[in-house]
C-alpha cells in the first residue's frame, strides 16, 4: 500500500526523541547571581566527564528525588535548587550524553545526562510544572 507524501511527513513528525524531564541542582547564590541575569546555563568547570573528555558539561538527572537524596549528607552552608527543563526541547539543540555522578557513592548513574556547552535562552525550555 502506498502512503501519500502528507502521511510519510505526519510520521516523520510525530516520531521525534522523548527524553523527558530533566533536572538540574544548583545552588541558589549561582541562580541568582549568574543564571537568572544571562538566562544560560554553563559548566561550572570543575568536574571532567569521562565520556565527553571535557570539563565543559552540565549535567542533569532525570530523577526528580535527586536532590533530596543526594543533599541529605551534604554539609548545608548553602541553600540547593533544582531546576527542571524540557529534555525534549533540549535534545532538539544539543547532544545529550551519558553522566555517571561518581560523588554520589552507591548511586547507579542510569538516569544521569549532560550536555557539553551552553544552554541559552533558559526561559525557553524551563518547566514551571514539575511536581
Amino acid at each position: 500500500m502506498m502512503m501519500g507524501k502528507g502521511v510519510q511527513l505526519r510520521r516523520n513528525i510525530n516520531e521525534a526523541k522523548e527524553t523527558g524531564v530533566l533536572y538540574h541542582v544548583c545552588s541558589l547564590t549561582d541562580f541568582c547571581d549568574y543564571i537568572i541575569p544571562s538566562n544560560n546555563l554553563t559548566s561550572s568547570g570543575e568536574y571532567v566527564n569521562k565520556i565527553t573528555n571535557s570539563n565543559d558539561v552540565i549535567s542533569f538527572t532525570r530523577d526528580k528525588y535527586y536532590m533530596i537524596k543526594t543533599l541529605k549528607n551534604i554539609s548545608m552552608s548553602k541553600i540547593f535548587i533544582q531546576l527542571c527543563l524540557d529534555g525534549d526541547l533540549l535534545s532538539n539543540h544539543h547532544k545529550i550524553f551519558p553522566y555517571n555522578d561518581f560523588a554520589v557513592v552507591g548511586r547507579k548513574g542510569e538516569a544521569e545526562e549532560c550536555i557539553k556547552g551552553v544552554i541559552k535562552d533558559l526561559k525557553k525550555i524551563y518547566c514551571r510544572n514539575s511536581f
